[in-house]
């Protein structure tokens, strides 16, 4: 009877020995990439170009871009997860992920670094205000729309195209323009931004009261708040000083029965000035 049980004892104790080598020589690895600014990114490397850069992919599928420049160090290491499910919380548990739960995408969101967009493409999309006079001498905000795309060689070197919407007292133009702007000191989630911009603004409209309105060359250019985020999108909030020259002839009277102006001031040229408060989303 005892030798049954010690043999008994010896089993179980090889079996649990077995059991738990099993589950060591399973334990799951993930390439972890450590950035200088202190960013910690977990997930598997999907492309790596020496010297020039690569793409890991993190847990719900995003893939992040990083030049080599901005890479302190590159491991493998045991794949660290974000938390045993809480109570209640049930989900598929698999090799990759055995403790998934409903929390997990918020997890996942949190654990993301703060980053700044990629090189490559970008696109702006702006709505503001310019605030000039108008045909009293009164300042009021104008409402401005702009869309500006092109290359990003850097966070502090974007270059490209920008076309947009701006009226102002005599008429409105369609500015197309040059773009150019960056990103000022080291990189963090709120960090102080410049731009500027040159072209031309071509006729749009006329208002009432004027004739004949020309669009002319336009200067745009200031400082704001750019916002990185999680996902490589952004927002900046932009304060700057707009130029936009033009010409015109305003209406001096008009018939009281038609309400058609029968007399017209000479053709005068003006350059509109106006302070310009953006809001801007780009990706």
């Amino acid at each position: 009877m005892i030798i049954k049980h010690i043999s008994s004892l010896l089993l179980s104790l090889t079996l649990l020995i077995l059991m738990t080598n099993d589950l060591q020589a399973q334990v799951i690895e993930e390439d972890v990439v450590y950035l200088k600014n202190g960013s910690v990114i977990r997930g598997e490397i999907t492309e790596r170009v020496i010297g020039d850069q690569l793409k890991i992919e993190i847990v719900g599928g995003s893939i992040f871009v990083f030049q080599e420049s901005e890479i302190e160090k590159i491991a493998r290491e045991p794949k660290k997860m974000l938390g045993a499910p809480a109570v209640g919380d049930f989900g598929p548990a698999t090799r990759d992920n055995p403790y998934y739960s409903p929390n997990q995408h918020r997890l996942n969101r949190k654990a993301r670094p703060i980053t700044t967009r990629p090189q490559g493409i970008y696109n702006l999309f702006s709505y503001g205000f310019q605030f000039a006079q108008d045909g009293w001498g009164t300042v009021v905000p104008w409402p401005t729309l702009q869309y500006r795309t092109g290359y990003s060689f850097s966070p502090k070197i974007n270059v490209g195209l920008g076309v947009g919407l701006d009226p102002y007292a005599a008429g409105g133009t369609f500015p197309i323009y040059l773009d150019f702007h960056g990103d000022l000191g080291q990189e963090r989630a709120v960090m102080p931004h410049f731009f500027t911009q040159a072209g031309y603004g071509f006729t749009g409209w006329t208002n009432w009261r004027f004739q004949n309105f020309e669009g002319g060359p336009m200067g745009h250019l200031g400082m704001g708040l750019k916002v990185n985020t999680r996902n490589s999108t952004e927002w900046m909030f932009n304060l700057g000083f707009k130029m936009q020259a033009a010409s015109f002839q305003e209406d001096l009277g008009w018939d009281p029965w038609t309400g058609e102006p029968v007399e017209s001031g000479v053709v005068q040229s003006r350059l509109y000035s106006a302070v310009t408060m953006e809001a801007v989303f780009g990706f």
